[in-house]
């Protein structure tokens, strides 16, 4: 989770111009935003995702490579840009 600053561009004008500065406002965003401190349970989702996707990601990795003899490593490229 991160925060967000809310700066309105009307703000940055007036700054600018000498009026004043409008106040900030940091606001969470993402998925779980403003649900409070992991749980229990989202540590195990967590780790299970990890456990799952990493030997796959290997996997499509060490696939991909053994089909690409080139010095770039199209193998992680692939894994990376897939996500």
């Amino acid at each position: 989770m991160g925060y967000v600053v809310a700066t309105p561009l009307v703000a940055l004008a007036g700054c600018a111009a000498g009026i004043g500065v409008a106040r900030t406002v940091a606001r969470p965003f993402g998925p779980g935003a403003g649900r409070g401190p992991m749980t229990a349970l989202d540590v195990l989702w967590v780790g299970l995702g990890a456990g799952v996707g990493a030997p796959l990601r290997y996997l499509l990795d060490r696939a991909v490579q053994s089909r690409h003899r080139r010095r770039f490593p199209w193998g992680t490229f692939g894994v990376n840009v897939r996500g």
